[in-house]
C-alpha cells in the first residue's frame, strides 16, 4: 500500500481547520519550502487561535475531552498529533505578536489547495526567534527569493523580542544585506500619513503595533 504523503495530511488538517470559526495559518518548514526554500519536511506547524465556541468541535475533531484541551491550552502553548506517521503540532498563540502574525496571514493556494500561511515577513521573525542552524539556512533561502519584504516591520519585531542581534549577524553576509531595504519610517510621518490615510498597508501593520 502507498504510503500517505504530507501533503493529504496537510488536506485533512486543512479540512478539519475550516469546519471550525477560528483563526489559523500554516508555519513551520511548508511555508518555508512556498516562500522558496525548499527542502524535506515531515511536520506541519499550525498557529491556531480558538474561540469559545470552537473548542468543543477541536477537541472532537482530536479526540480528546472538551475539559482536557482547556487544560492544555492554559498551561501550555502547544498540543501535538501523529497523523500516518507525521506529526502535526498546532501553536497556540499566547502573546501580542502571536495574534499579530494571525493578523498579517496570507490567503494562498498550493497545489489546488486553499489555506493560510504566515507573511514572509513573520516567517523571518519566528526563524530568526528559533535560530537553528536549518532555520539559518531557510532564511538565506526566503530572503534571496522574496523581493517584496517589509524590513522596517521585521526590524521593530525584532527589537520589541529582543533577537536583533540574530537579525544584524544575518545581515552581515553581503549578498543578504544587498537585497535588504530598510525603508525607515519617522513617527512623526507614519501618524501623519495614518490621519491622511493614505499609508500603506506594510506601514499601517508596523505603525499599528508601536508601543
Amino acid at each position: 500500500m502507498a504510503r500517505i504523503t504530507l501533503f493529504e495530511v496537510l488536506k485533512k488538517v486543512v479540512k478539519m481547520l475550516n469546519q471550525l470559526r477560528a483563526e489559523w495559518c500554516l508555519c513551520g518548514g511548508v511555508a518555508a519550502n512556498y516562500y522558496g526554500s525548499p527542502r524535506a519536511t515531515y511536520d506541519l506547524d499550525i498557529l491556531l487561535l480558538l474561540e469559545e465556541c470552537d473548542i468543543e468541535t477541536f477537541a472532537k475533531a482530536i479526540k480528546i475531552k472538551k475539559n482536557v484541551l482547556c487544560d492544555i491550552i492554559k498551561i501550555s502553548n502547544r498540543y501535538f498529533l501523529e497523523i500516518m506517521s507525521y506529526r502535526v503540532d498546532f501553536w497556540f498563540p499566547k502573546s501580542l505578536y502571536d495574534r499579530e502574525i494571525l493578523k498579517r496571514r496570507k490567503k494562498v493556494r498550493i497545489d489546488g489547495l486553499d489555506l493560510w500561511i504566515i507573511s514572509v515577513e513573520d516567517l523571518i521573525i519566528q526563524k530568526l526567534r528559533s535560530d537553528r542552524l536549518q532555520d539559518i539556512e531557510d532564511l538565506v533561502g526566503i530572503i534571496k527569493v522574496n523581493k517584496k519584504i517589509c524590513w522596517n516591520y521585521v526590524s521593530y519585531w525584532c527589537k520589541f523580542l529582543g533577537i536583533e542581534p540574530r537579525l544584524n549577524k544575518l545581515l552581515k553576509n553581503k549578498d543578504l544585506r544587498k537585497r535588504v531595504v530598510y525603508s525607515l519610517v519617522d513617527k512623526t510621518e507614519v501618524r501623519r500619513k495614518s490621519n491622511q490615510g493614505r499609508k500603506s498597508h506594510c506601514e499601517e501593520s508596523f505603525a499599528k503595533n508601536r508601543i
